[in-house]
């Protein structure tokens, strides 16, 4: 599982992590566009990543309205990790859900995906 674990080194020093991020989106078409990097003595890790997706149709604002989005993302930190993930995503008002399967091909590398967002 991947985003979960504790970093172990010398903790004197400075870390910084800088980032830059660039979406496009209108009510039919998404474009995402990041790089994230995290430095810290002895460490170096880096995630660069892309999605894309289409709205299966235009709703109001009332209405679910549900997207196709697929993500490709690499992650580099002692060895290089590719990962794509094609996901449903559905968006009410203040809801938000997608579900996916990362790279659902590879049965060693197969990995479910859900992510929720509530915003008030």
């Amino acid at each position: 599982m991947t985003g979960i674990g504790e970093a172990s080194g010398d903790s004197r020093g400075f870390s910084y992590s800088p980032s830059v991020q660039f979406d496009y989106e209108t009510t039919r078409l998404y474009f995402l566009a990041k790089a994230r990097m995290v430095r810290a003595p002895h460490i170096q890790y880096d995630t660069y990543s892309v999605q894309g997706g289409f709205s299966f149709y235009e709703t109001g604002f009332e209405e679910t309205q549900p997207w196709f989005v697929i993500e490709a993302r690499t992650t580099e930190n002692m060895s290089t990790h590719n990962e794509i993930t094609p996901a449903l995503r559905l968006i009410n008002q203040n809801y938000f859900v997608e579900l996916g399967v990362t790279n659902p091909w590879d049965r060693d590398l197969r990995t479910p995906k859900l992510n929720l967002m509530l915003t008030f």
